[in-house]
């Protein structure tokens, strides 16, 4: 049997042998994990802007949960929660605890920008996007169910186009959403976006340039697609150009993207449901 001396000691060649696989295998393990590393440092950073009065506070363990569920994980969750005087205080402690970076009850950190004063969506949105990191800010209202690939999709559209905003399809939910299929499985391959050109002026209007993707069976929903406004996604550098206007009650997602196409245009249309919007969860029904 062939023996190494090594340290004074002898080993046996076939432990040696060993010894060097583990360290090639070694080798090729931190090659490997610095590839990964530096192929996911390639992506775009994601944040998920949630915009929350005090009456969906309720809301936003479930968010939050459907957030986890995603095939791509946020980087981070940027939640801004107005007046929160108006909030029990035993539930706002231990909702504060669920999220602390030491909970480790989410896989991605969770920052609450809480108000005491009053905030309409657009302040919100505001405030969470000023606190924010990422490269994209993907907006949910915390009383709409994300898709489990809404992430994931829209970060690709962004990486593979020039938007500056990616509107998709909605579907108008139920309690609970029964028709609306979050786990439904999209191909990303074959999902179209296209290009909005003419100025969006209503809700839910899908301008005539889009009116393509109407066609198309991935709208997930009964009926044509409909664009939601108000769960849009943007490029973190359009948000320093063009802001939501804070007082506004009602609309203020369509008066944002009205300004949005004339200030900066790149809106982009993508031929997928990718949130269950419950109207009659929305705070314009019973907030005072």
């Amino acid at each position: 049997m062939g023996v190494t001396i090594k340290g004074g000691e002898i080993m046996p060649q076939r432990y040696h042998i060993a010894l060097k696989a583990l360290q090639l295998l070694i080798v090729v393990l931190s090659f490997n994990t610095i590839s990964m590393q530096a192929e996911n440092s390639q992506h775009l950073k994601t944040s998920v802007i949630i915009p929350c009065f005090w009456g969906h506070f309720k809301h936003l363990d479930g968010l939050l949960s459907y957030l986890h569920m995603q095939t791509v994980l946020p980087d981070e969750v940027v939640i801004s929660l107005s007046e929160i005087d108006r909030i029990n205080a035993d539930d706002l402690i231990k909702f504060e605890a669920s999220i602390a970076p030491d909970s480790q009850t989410y896989p991605f950190p969770v920052k609450l920008i809480k108000h005491k004063e009053k905030l309409y969506a657009g302040g919100n949105r505001n405030s969470a996007c000023s606190h924010a990191t990422g490269d994209i800010f993907i907006l949910n209202d915390a009383d709409d169910v994300p898709h489990i690939q809404r992430i994931e999709i829209i970060r690709h559209v962004f990486e593979h186009s020039d938007a500056l905003m990616v509107l998709h399809g909605c579907d108008r939910g139920f309690l609970p959403p029964a028709v609306f299929d979050i786990f439904k499985k999209y191909t990303i391959e074959t999902l179209k976006w296209k290009k909005i050109k003419s100025r969006p002026c209503s809700w839910y209007h899908i301008p005539p340039t889009c009116r393509i993707l109407n066609k198309n069976a991935n709208s997930g929903c009964q009926g044509p697609i409909k664009l939601h406004y108000g769960n849009s996604a943007i490029r973190r550098e359009a948000f320093a150009k063009v802001q939501w206007l804070a007082n506004l009650p009602r609309g203020q997602d369509c008066a944002y993207n009205k300004e949005f196409f004339d200030t900066l245009g790149g809106m982009y249309a993508l031929d997928a449901a990718l949130i269950s919007y419950r109207p009659r969860l929305s705070s314009l029904n019973y907030r005072t």
